[in-house]
């Protein structure tokens, strides 16, 4: 069995053009069974060494990882029909095969063995590391629970990750199957005309004559701030924001509200079944965050040090507003809009200007150069990779020494079929196997940018970039590891508040000058951008940054004390705990429709519950570690290479305060964070 796994860790990136899905799925329906009788002949041994126990357990579980996650991220890219049945049916397999190796009381007493054995002392710091961390997942799996109990904590695991599963397919359901067709020039007033022409082309292919909308987010957002048709902006409000709810009248079948209670229900039944109060705590468990109350004071008391800049920025906006004669009761379709408005006329530039400044090629060219100088990388482009999409290219990274250290596809536009929102996924993790293959990382980059016009590059906004460059820190973070095991490897193994440290930092360059001049190209001039606008882009930085932080202060205590909270007895009973988070944080009311929870799969869907206040915790680890490049410069290669060591390169093998001591010789501190949002 060893033998096949080390055949199958092969150190090439796929080729998505020659996968064949359904041979795939039944690869990893015939590994999982070969991995149950592995593990079983596993533990006939006697003793137990890192070699022939971790080891092995490594492999086979990376195997298994790089083809369940090639059918994952295939399922988020790309969804169809067929897709979503392979999915659908590999996913409770793959829920059973770990529950019951996590479970597995005789593994749990093989790694106690071999923790308490003389030959631990001998192990690296990732080696102990990786043990403490798997130790610790056992009993949070429930491995010493009565077997009663056990296969209760089955049952409730894997009809979560089905609901999960079935509320994310409901949000993208709800948004490809809303369109609205426009003809009336008047509901058109202040689009950016790339806006009008993807419309417009859209309604071409469906030979209608006008315009068609979707509701992905490059048509959302171009309306919402641009859009000078109240209605059409209110339309758009209460459409994104009722999505897979009872209210989304286009798409009744999509109502996610009962999913939340169930959603809610099971995770506390497993927390309370593993020994802790709420979900909250055993999300905790695996975080930096030491306890429930350091999370919550910790976003508590930055709710009070900006509401009072968040209400005078509200009041602000709508002496704005009066002051052009516009509506004396702001509503919440109203607040992008006039903010815009309101932006432009105080620092003169608007993000729509910027876009022929930010070509996506010379936006790349330029962010691979930063990489080139602050640790030595060279990043070129890998046209013999195909991708799953037209759009998709690949790229391969390489260090000082030319040695490559991974590669990575990028996929940046929106479309049908495709989840919302930014991310970076891993397909392969570097790791040294035991026949001595290093294997190399791989990961995508996936956004929904607006799609480039026809026979044009893609034009970013700032906004874009930012997000281009958190995305790509996340990327450098899993492949510049040199860890050699799969689990500590990259951000495999990285306590999820400490995550966002990587591509929360590589943000600040995008406000840097130096950094703007090899980012920036006029579309027709060719020049970067000038000093002026540059001075007008910074000088907004903290353009309403108090509402901004709201905002996410709204989300992230709803998140965290929802899960504190005991289940929830009724869909009604969600909202008013979402109204109540809001009257406490938030300065701009909701709309009575708002459904905001029906959507918000980070937390639903994706891997942040009661952990959306990552995002903060680790832009306060980022801030600070920025802080040392803006005291000894800001291209600093040296400082740069510092940072390589001490945090890139070491993935989850030391615990991330540590390693944060590392890079910045001190503890972490809030001030740099409070300065750069301006407060």
């Amino acid at each position: 069995m060893l033998k096949t796994i080390n055949q199958q860790l092969q150190n090439q990136p796929v080729n998505f053009n020659s996968l064949d899905l359904e041979a795939l799925a039944k690869e990893l329906e015939g590994l999982l069974l070969s991995s149950e009788e592995f593990i079983q002949k596993l533990l006939q041994q006697t003793q137990f060494s890192w070699e022939t126990l971790v080891q092995p357990l490594e492999e086979m579980n990376e195997v298994i990882q790089q083809k369940w996650g090639l059918i994952g991220h295939l399922h988020s890219v790309v969804n169809s029909e067929d897709l979503r049945k392979i999915y659908e049916s590999l996913l409770p397999k793959i829920t059973a095969f770990y529950n019951a190796l996590s479970q597995n009381a005789a593994l749990f007493h093989a790694y106690e063995g071999l923790q308490k054995s003389p030959d631990y002392e001998n192990l690296s710091t990732a080696q102990k590391t990786i043990m403490t961390h798997d130790l610790r997942n056992f009993k949070l799996a429930g491995v010493a629970l009565s077997a009663k109990d056990k296969e209760k904590f089955k049952a409730l695991a894997a009809r979560l990750s089905e609901v999960e599963n079935h509320y994310e397919q409901n949000v993208m359901d709800a948004t490809d199957s809303w369109q609205l067709h426009i003809v009336e020039p008047k509901e058109l007033e202040g689009l950016p005309e790339r806006v009008l022409e993807s419309a417009r082309l859209r309604a071409k292919e469906k030979d209608q004559p006008g315009y068609l909308f979707s509701l992905h987010y490059p048509d959302y957002s171009a309306v919402m701030t641009y859009g000078a048709y109240r209605d059409l902006r209110r339309r758009f409000s209460e459409s994104y924001h009722t999505r897979a709810s009872s209210l989304s009248a286009w798409h009744k079948t999509s109502d996610n509200a009962p999913l939340i209670l169930e959603i809610l229900k099971i995770r506390a039944e497993i927390a309370q079944l593993v020994g802790f109060k709420n979900y909250a705590e055993l999300s905790l468990a695996t975080k930096m965050a030491t306890d429930v109350s350091t999370v919550i004071t910790f976003l508590q008391d930055l709710v009070q040090r900006c509401k009072k800049h968040g209400e005078k920025e509200l009041a602000e906006l709508q002496d704005f507003v009066l002051s052009l004669k516009g509506p004396e009761k702001l509503e919440p379709w109203d607040i992008g809009y006039y903010s815009e408005k309101m932006s432009q006329a105080r620092f003169g530039i608007s993000q729509e200007e910027l876009r022929p400044y930010f070509p996506l090629d010379k936006v790349l060219k330029g962010l691979f150069e930063l990489a080139q100088q602050l640790y030595g990388l060279t990043i070129s482009p890998r046209s013999d990779l195909q991708g799953w999409h037209v759009d998709v290219s690949a790229y391969e990274i390489r260090d000082q020494a030319q040695v490559t250290r991974g590669v990575f596809y990028i996929d940046l536009f929106a479309r049908a079929k495709k989840r919302g929102g930014a991310w970076m996924n891993d397909a392969k993790a570097r790791f040294i196997t035991s026949a001595g293959i290093t294997q190399s990382p791989v990961a995508y980059i996936v956004a929904n940018f607006a799609e480039p016009q026809a026979q044009q590059s893609a034009l970013l906004n700032h906004d874009d970039v930012v997000t281009l460059f958190h995305e790509f820190g996340h990327c450098l973070h899993h492949l510049l590891s040199q860890v050699d095991y799969a689990s500590a490897s990259g951000i495999h193994g990285v306590a999820w508040d400490a995550v966002e440290l990587p591509s929360q930092f590589m943000e600040n360059w995008c406000w840097e000058p130096e950094v703007i001049n090899k980012i920036s190209s006029h579309i027709e001039t060719h020049e970067p951008l000038p000093a002026a606008l540059f001075d007008k882009l910074l000088a907004s930085k903290h353009f309403q940054s108090g509402l901004r932080l709201l905002r996410q202060l709204e989300l992230s205590l709803f998140d965290f004390l929802m899960h504190e909270h005991q289940p929830f007895e009724t869909e009604s009973s969600v909202q008013e705990f979402l109204n109540h988070i809001r009257k406490e944080v938030a300065v701009i009311p909701a709309a009575a429709f708002n459904r905001f929870q029906n959507s918000f799969t980070h937390i639903f869907g994706g891997g942040y519950a009661a952990g959306y206040y990552s995002y903060l915790w680790a832009e306060v680890l980022s801030a600070d570690a920025f802080s040392r490049f803006k005291e000894e410069g800001i291209l600093n290669s040296s400082v740069g290479q510092e940072f390589l060591a001490a945090i890139l390169e070491q993935g989850g093998s030391e615990e991330p305060l540590i390693l944060f001591k590392k890079f910045r010789g001190r503890a972490p501190t809030i001030d740099a964070f409070l300065k750069d949002k301006g407060l």
